[in-house]
């Protein structure tokens, strides 16, 4: 499965620049939480079903575009600034403050009654750095070169 990796623009074409990497990026978004594209890590996911105490959440709870399988630790990602993956180049902006709605079994919809992973991540993933209020989990990134196309399988060079 392909997925192509591109600068966004308005429907009419002109640029649309609510996030953006500093003067030299051209990256843009729109239709999206806050940044175009979002980096998860499964020993990340597998770090966090650690802490509840059982497998309650799957890479799906968090919805992101990319997941990378890694051979480093559980959040090595929050460092991860320069990122290539088949010579698409991304900039990762900073970890991804999360909402409640991890909380929602992806396949039914139920709403988890102990409000976990959340709560888990709260205590845990509070970056205090980013945010005060929101746990973080994943990472936040934008295009930082040329559009191209990315594949499962395809190796992530940081």
């Amino acid at each position: 499965m392909d997925s192509f990796i591109r600068p966004l623009e308005k429907l009419d074409g002109s640029a649309f620049t609510r996030h953006r990497r500093p003067v030299e990026s051209n990256a843009k978004t729109m239709y999206s939480d806050g940044y175009p594209y979002l980096l998860c890590n499964d020993r990340s996911v597998d770090q966090i079903n650690q802490d509840v105490g059982k497998d309650l959440a799957t890479w799906e709870n968090f919805r992101p575009n990319i997941l990378v399988t890694s051979t480093q630790g559980p959040y090595v990602e929050d460092e991860w600034r320069e990122i290539e993956i088949s010579g698409v180049q991304l900039f990762g902006e900073k970890p991804c403050g999360r909402c409640s709605f991890p909380n929602v079994n992806p396949q039914t919809g139920e709403r988890n009654p102990k409000a976990e992973p959340y709560n888990t991540l709260y205590k845990t993933r509070l970056l205090k750095q980013y945010s005060k209020s929101s746990p973080m989990f994943g990472m936040n990134l934008v295009l930082d070169g040329e559009p191209g196309f990315i594949s499962v399988g395809d190796s992530v060079m940081c």
